[in-house]
């Protein structure tokens, strides 16, 4: 479970509905966690004001700003707003936990004879996941400046584990190919 979720967008009149007064609209907020990079769907404590890109306390025990998380989003189920924030706030998670995502590039491995779990982030391709292994078995990378600077024609590599969440988090239904791995996020599938 998540611990810490970040803001994508506050609605303090709540969702705008057809044929609901907004006397009877309550708050709401669309967040990510930070563990799981889960979408959520959080209910404020009454007299709160919250800010896009806040960060919240939403673990067990007792919370300051939030109520309750109320369930859990898919990409569709985001307003515009956080559809905007999503991947500003993915990448600051991202460089936050530099650690955990460089122990990723440290540690990816093969996931089948065919295909590298490197292989599954955009633009890494069988050249790139080849320099990586071979820089990383020289020495393992010690952060995202390090493998920029040993792996030089490799992307800023923060910006391809973002892209990789954001496509994680945008699949649904059907999953081929490379989208029906699951790297960094937890999964979203619908429940009924």
């Amino acid at each position: 479970m998540e611990e810490y979720a970040i803001i994508l967008d506050y609605l303090p009149l709540g969702y705008v509905k057809e044929g609901i007064p907004s006397y009877k609209r309550k708050p709401v907020v669309q967040a990510i966690g930070k563990e799981e990079f889960s979408l959520l769907e959080l209910i404020p404590k009454e007299n709160t004001s919250l800010d896009i890109h806040q960060e919240v306390y939403i673990g067990s025990g007792k919370r300051d700003q939030i109520s309750r998380v109320n369930r859990r989003l898919r990409y569709d189920d985001l307003t515009a707003t956080a559809k905007v924030e999503l991947n500003y706030v993915i990448e600051e998670i991202i460089k936050s936990k530099e650690d955990r995502f460089i122990g990723f590039f440290n540690n990816a491995g093969s996931i089948s004879t065919r295909l590298h779990q490197l292989e599954l982030l955009p633009g890494i391709g069988k050249k790139h996941m080849w320099d990586i292994i071979k820089a990383r078995q020289e020495k393992p990378f010690e952060n995202f400046d390090d493998l920029k600077k040993r792996v030089p024609m490799l992307s800023d590599p923060v910006k391809l584990l973002s892209k990789r969440v954001l496509m994680e988090l945008e699949a649904t239904g059907d999953k081929k190919g490379k989208r029906k791995y699951v790297l960094f996020t937890r999964s979203t599938t619908k429940r009924n």
